[in-house]
């Protein structure tokens, strides 16, 4: 599985658990759409880490940027493990 699938399947299962946890719609949205959209790229991931372009990814902002980045380094996401 690339790094672009398995980032996007843990933000499709972040937004699973926030559904379940009745957290509120919008941020289950954005893990959504910042999963289909990474899913949907032509680049690896790290190749646009590294040249600082995670931003520029519809969907994907600051704080999703920060756990891609963590994601990359460790091969793990906090958030998602908690």
């Amino acid at each position: 599985m690339s790094e672009n699938s398995e980032i996007a399947e843990i933000f499709n299962r972040i937004a699973d658990s926030l559904e379940i946890l009745d957290e509120n719609r919008f941020k289950i949205r954005a893990y959504r759409n910042a999963s289909r959209n990474i899913s949907e790229l032509t680049e690896n991931i790290t190749d646009l880490s590294e040249r600082g372009l995670l931003p520029n990814i519809p969907g994907v902002g600051k704080d999703l940027t920060i756990k891609i980045q963590e994601y990359l380094e460790a091969g793990r996401i906090k958030y998602y493990e908690e």
